[in-house]
């Protein structure tokens, strides 16, 4: 499936893969992993080169979506997967918490730089 997912430059498309097993998210530029401080999500707001705002709203789209896929892969930095959290990832459970969570990361961060 293409998603249309801009603000980060436009155009910007993210592809969601879905197969019995496990469903994955590949963002490109949209968000990254990194693995520092323990790790965290991040929407690298530096590099944004269309819009905090839309991609702020792309954040928002892929949160709601969080039921379809168990694993954001960006274009850099690590893959964070959320199927070795217990739980159901298409509930309230564990695994939709967590990805909850590192998208409410991604929205503070955008938020923080949109205000320069």
């Amino acid at each position: 499936l293409v998603l249309h997912t801009p603000g980060h430059s436009p155009g910007s498309i993210s592809l969601l893969f879905r197969s019995e097993s496990v469903s994955t998210i590949f963002t490109g530029d949209t968000c990254a992993f990194s693995t520092r401080d323990g790790g965290r999500m991040t929407g690298m707001p530096i590099y944004c080169k269309q819009s905090l705002k839309e991609q702020s709203n792309t954040m928002k789209k892929i949160g709601k979506i969080a039921g379809l896929w168990d694993i954001i892969a960006p274009g850099h930095l690590h893959k964070r997967e959320y199927i070795s959290i217990p739980g159901d990832s298409k509930t309230l459970g564990l695994q939709w918490q967590a990805k909850q969570k590192d998208i409410e990361v991604v929205l503070q961060e955008l938020a923080r730089y949109s205000r320069y």
